[in-house]
This record gives C-alpha cells, structure tokens and sequence, in this order.
C-alpha cells in the first residue's frame, strides 16, 4: 500500500467503501478489512454506537392465569371420581344425583366432563 492510500480524500474513501460493499467475490472481507485499517490509520476510528448503561429490571409480577376458572376444584374432582369408581356404573343423571348427594355441587355439564366421563373411562359396561 503506497502513500496514495492514505491521502485518500472522504469522497474517494466513500467511493472505496461502496465498491467494497458492492463486491461478491471472496476478497470481500480482505477489501472491508483494508478499508476499516485505512480510515485507522486516517484517524478516524470507527464508533460503536453508546448504548446506555442497562437499568436493573425489577422483577415482573406474575401475569394472572388466562382462560375460564374450573367451577370444581381438584380434591372435589378427585372426590367425585373415587366416589363413582367404587359404585355400580350408573347412567349419567344417576351419577348427578350421587354426586350431588356427597355434596359436589356443579352444573351438569362440568359435573360430566370432569368427573363422570374421567370416572367411566375404561369401565366395562
């Protein structure tokens, strides 16, 4: 590299570095190189850019769980299943009828999907 490099004027090292830029061989690493190591030499160091110092986070409180809450709980759930599990398959508005007897109160549709079906699941007929 002669002297020539180093007198480049901005408008020549502007030029150089879209050249580099815009070249697709395997030197173009070696050309960016050579670019960044002239502008160096020129005195004009390249800047990163400053970045604020990090604040500290504080930690986030836990979101509230989404979706519909369950009308049972799952000792009531477990509860109910263990109860129709140890009687004689009924039909679904007898299982009700129990499970409203040992005190499970729910609508009918949770009272299905939750417990008889998962207490009948496996039974034989």
């Amino acid at each position: 590299m002669g002297k020539g490099y180093v007198d480049l004027t901005p408008e020549r090292r502007a030029a150089e570095a879209e050249r580099a830029r815009l070249l697709k061989s395997p030197r173009r690493q070696a050309e960016q190189d050579r670019m960044r190591l002239i502008g160096e030499r020129l005195g004009h160091q390249l800047r990163k850019p400053e970045l604020p110092p990090p604040t500290p986070q504080e930690p986030t409180p836990a979101q509230p769980k989404r979706g519909r809450k369950r009308s049972l709980t799952p000792e009531q759930i477990e509860e109910g299943i263990r109860i129709l599990r140890n009687k004689p398959k009924m039909s679904v508005k007898a299982a009700r009828q129990t499970l409203r007897e040992a005190g499970i109160e729910g609508e009918d549709g949770p009272l299905y999907r939750l417990i008889i079906r998962s207490a009948y699941r496996g039974m034989s007929k």
